[in-house]
């Protein structure tokens, strides 16, 4: 589905808005960018504190961004 509305966004030229909660997802987004289904510039929203993601702190925060595209 993640793919097919990626698809959709690029053939109606959207930027997308890319919200990532853990690493596994700015993984994705990389993974996205492989397969041309999405592009720089990249808008990333990075959600921290919840009990099953990336911790508010400054760890987990700055793994984040290394990490970004």
């Amino acid at each position: 589905m993640v793919q097919d509305l990626a698809k959709l966004m690029k053939e109606k030229g959207i930027v997308p808005e890319l919200e990532a909660f853990d690493l596994g997802m700015i993984n994705y987004a990389k993974y996205l960018a492989k397969k041309e289904l999405n592009k720089p510039p990249f808008y990333f929203n990075l959600h921290l504190g919840n009990i099953a993601c990336s911790q508010a702190n400054l760890l987990h925060s700055g793994i984040m961004i290394k990490d970004l595209p």
